[in-house]
């Protein structure tokens, strides 16, 4: 109940004067403690569903993170079956449930944090490149919805330079400061 009213207020108190109002107006004012794009993608799914079914969206695309979960460990370790330990670590944890409950930003950040590093586990066995620019077109999602999971990026770059070298790293630092463009305006302005 608390979370319901809390949102639809936020809602309506927030967005009365559009997207550009809440970005510059309302959230400047340092009330919030998520990432305004969590509240902006809120915001529309609240025009479309209502909260309720906002809430129930959230709550299903939250079911697709222990898949990707699955996937990324299968990925890592090929020949150990964690079936059994997968379903422990999902269905059985607190954690994983009450996320689901409140429909938190820690739902969307999971699931982009989880497929990028599935996209970057697949870069290290195939050195595709696809893989390696949509690993961070991942994470640069993840890190939109909440700001600390980008101190990510630096791992990746460490054992990015140790396979391709500088030419290649200095390619995709550029790539990832076009993907950090609104952080710097965020840190600029907040």
């Amino acid at each position: 109940h608390d979370y319901q009213i809390l949102h639809e207020n936020l809602i309506k108190t927030g967005f009365e004067n559009g997207v550009f109002g809440y970005l510059f107006n309302f959230y400047a004012q340092g009330q919030l403690f998520h990432s305004p794009i969590f509240y902006i993608i809120i915001y529309y799914l609240q025009n479309v569903f209502g909260n309720d079914l906002t809430r129930i969206l959230l709550l299903h695309i939250f079911l697709i993170l222990p898949f990707f979960y699955y996937k990324t460990i299968n990925l890592k370790f090929k020949k150990i079956d964690f079936f059994i330990s997968f379903v422990l670590i999902f269905f059985l944890s607190t954690s994983y449930r009450s996320i689901a409950i409140w429909s938190g930003r820690e739902i969307l950040t999971s699931i982009f944090l989880i497929i990028s590093i599935f996209y970057f586990l697949k870069f290290k066995d195939n050195f595709k490149f696809k893989n390696i620019y949509l690993s961070f077109t991942f994470l640069g999602s993840a890190s939109y919805i909440s700001p600390e999971v980008g101190v990510i990026s630096a791992i990746y770059f460490l054992d990015i330079y140790k396979i391709l070298g500088t030419k290649q790293t200095i390619k995709l630092l550029i790539f990832n400061f076009i993907i950090a463009m609104p952080f710097f305006l965020y840190l600029h302005h907040y």
